[in-house]
């Protein structure tokens, strides 16, 4: 039969293409969604990665540089509820460092905590070189804490740029050990660094400082003396070179060229002020023998 126009007209077909297009929008809609925050991942990932990387690179000189400093707690003691330590730190590196902070935690046997906090020591610790710092105040507690624990965070750094390069690691490693030991890989260590430039005298005088430090340790003041004039013959502007020779000549006797080297130490380094207290127990010759073994 056939149909009018009118009858055209009804003829209704049955589609599902507007559900199909609804349904195809919102899924393109959420996997352009799931697209871009992914992409905002991954550019977010990589942005922190190299904010990371930035933080990386420019604080490893630094903690290289805190590797090499050791920090010890000694002689602990209280008065009232106030701990006071005798605070010893070390520095392998071949340049000074300063002002050290650190954290630490005071306990008891029993793994319990007493006391905690940061402190910052205003001070230098010379190239290669110990001081020990007396009777720090700590936290105030109650009881008597059993055990105390130091994290070093950060130090001072005073760069010498007229180090030779490389001398930074090599001069670490060169101060591992005791002794004869010691002695040996400075001795092995000057050898390299007169190799490359005969001249020099910065790194030289370091080294030399330190093997004189050895003999000292050693308890052989009479191989020690001679090798701390060399130190302060090469480099007159090591203060801590003065303030070593100084506490020698004094432990040798020889009083008024002992004064001369302590006074110049502590005009060059006023920070450092071992050579001050070196110059105050000079007035007192039981002390000197004492102090120029604690450094």
């Amino acid at each position: 039969m056939k149909m009018t126009d009118q009858q055209d007209n009804d003829v209704k077909i049955e589609t599902d293409f507007y559900e199909r297009t609804a349904s195809s929008n919102t899924s393109s809609g959420l996997s352009k969604i799931l697209k871009n925050g992914l992409l905002a991942l991954i550019i977010g990932g990589i942005i922190f990665g190299i904010v990371q990387a930035v933080i990386f690179f420019a604080n490893f000189k630094t903690n290289q540089y805190l590797r090499n400093v050791s920090i010890v707690f000694q002689k602990p003691s209280m008065t009232g509820t106030q701990a006071l330590v005798d605070v010893e730190i070390a520095n392998y590196n071949a340049v000074d460092v300063k002002n050290p902070t650190f954290d630490y935690v005071l306990t008891g046997a029993d793994g319990s905590e007493f006391g905690k906090g940061e402190l910052q020591i205003k001070g230098v610790i010379p190239a290669g070189d110990v001081r020990v710092f007396n009777q720090v105040a700590l936290a105030k507690v109650v009881g008597k804490p059993s055990r105390m624990k130091a994290d070093l965070k950060t130090v001072d750094v005073v760069e010498n740029k007229n180090l030779p390069g490389g001398m930074q690691a090599q001069f670490a490693q060169a101060l591992e050990g005791e002794g004869d030991n010691q002695i040996q890989n400075l001795e092995a260590l000057k050898k390299d660094i007169q190799s490359a430039n005969k001249d020099e005298k910065i790194g030289t005088a370091l080294i030399t400082l330190a093997q004189a430090r050895a003999y000292e340790k050693a308890g052989s003041w009479a191989q020690a003396l001679p090798y701390y004039k060399q130190s302060v013959e090469l480099d007159p502007s090591n203060a801590n070179a003065h303030y070593h020779l100084g506490m020698a000549l004094a432990h040798e006797k020889q009083m008024d060229a002992a004064v001369k080297e302590l006074k110049q130490a502590n005009e060059m380094n006023p920070q450092d002020d071992f050579a001050a207290k070196g110059l105050v127990d000079l007035s007192t010759p039981a002390k000197v023998d004492a102090s120029a073994e604690e450094n």
